[in-house]
C-alpha cells in the first residue's frame, strides 16, 4: 500500500473505504456498476488491425512496459493470482487474471499491465500533473480533465474513465469519508484500489489480491479493508 501527498514528496514529483465491489456484491444499481466493455471494444479493433499488420497488440505496448512479467521475473518471484477451476482450469501465475485480456493474447484497454506501487504512482502522479511526468507530456489536460472531472449523467457517479464519489451519502459509497468531489479513482476486483484527489494532491494506492485461493473469498469487501485504511489517511489529512 502507499499513500503519496504531491505536494510534500518531491521524490514522486521527481522520479516518478466503505463498500467496494466484490465478486458477489449485488447492492450497486447497474447504472453505476463499471463496465470494461467501451476499453475493450476499441482495444479489440486496434488487435485486430495490428494483427493484420503482422503484429500484436501486446508486442506493440510491450516497449513501453512489460505486460508479461515472465519476462522478467521467475514464478518463484511472483505471487499466484487464483487457482481458477472456473475458466482456464489451472493456476494463474504471472499472467493476466481478467478473462477477457486472457483471451485477447494477455493485454486489453482495461486490463493486462503488471506493475509494483511505484509504477501505478508515476502513472497516477502523471495524471495529478494534468498529464505530464518527468518534464514530458504525455496526455493533453484536456484529455485528463474529460476522463476524471464529472459524472456520466444525472444517476450515475461513475466518469468516463473512472470512477468518483457518490455525492448522495443514503447510497453506496466507492471511498471512505473524506475524498473531495473532484477526485477520482478504481476499485479493482483481485483487490486493489486506486484513488486520486486533486483537492489533498493525494495518491492512494492499495494493492492486494482478494482472490487466492479462490474468487469466493469476499472479506476484503465485507471488511471494509481498503476504505477503513483510507479513511485513516483522511483523518490524519483533515486532523492537520
Amino acid at each position: 500500500m502507499a499513500v503519496i501527498r504531491s505536494s510534500a514528496s518531491r521524490f514522486a514529483r521527481q522520479s516518478a473505504c466503505h463498500r467496494p465491489s466484490s465478486a458477489k456484491s449485488t447492492s450497486v444499481p447497474p447504472e453505476n456498476r463499471s463496465s470494461a466493455l467501451r476499453f475493450v471494444v476499441p482495444c479489440r479493433i486496434k488487435y485486430i488491425r495490428v494483427v493484420i499488420g503482422g503484429s500484436s497488440l501486446q508486442n506493440s505496448t510491450q516497449a513501453a512496459r512489460p505486460v508479461n512479467p515472465l519476462n522478467r521475473f521467475t514464478k518463484q518471484e511472483i505471487a499466484p493470482t487464483e487457482d481458477d477451476q472456473l475458466f482456464r482450469k489451472q493456476l494463474v501465475h504471472g499472467y493476466v487474471h481478467d478473462q477477457r485480456a486472457a483471451m485477447l493474447g494477455g493485454v486489453s484497454g482495461h486490463a493486462g499491465l503488471f506493475g509494483d506501487a511505484l509504477d501505478v504512482a508515476k502513472v497516477l502522479q502523471m495524471m495529478l500533473n494534468h498529464g505530464e511526468y518527468g518534464a514530458e507530456r504525455f496526455i493533453t489536460p484536456e484529455t485528463i480533465k474529460l476522463f476524471t472531472e464529472k459524472p456520466l449523467s444525472a444517476g450515475n457517479r461513475r466518469g468516463l474513465g473512472f470512477d468518483k464519489p457518490e455525492p448522495d451519502k443514503t447510497k453506496p459509497q466507492p471511498t471512505c469519508d473524506g475524498p473531495s468531489l473532484s477526485s477520482y479513482g478504481h476499485t479493482g476486483f483481485t483487490g486493489n484500489m486506486i484513488w486520486v484527489d486533486p483537492a489533498y494532491d493525494l495518491i492512494y494506492i492499495f494493492l492486494s489480491n482478494r482472490v487466492y485461493p479462490d474468487a469466493e473469498n469476499t472479506k476484503l469487501a465485507e471488511m471494509n479493508v481498503r476504505t477503513n485504511v483510507q479513511q485513516v489517511v483522511y483523518n490524519a489529512l483533515i486532523k492537520h
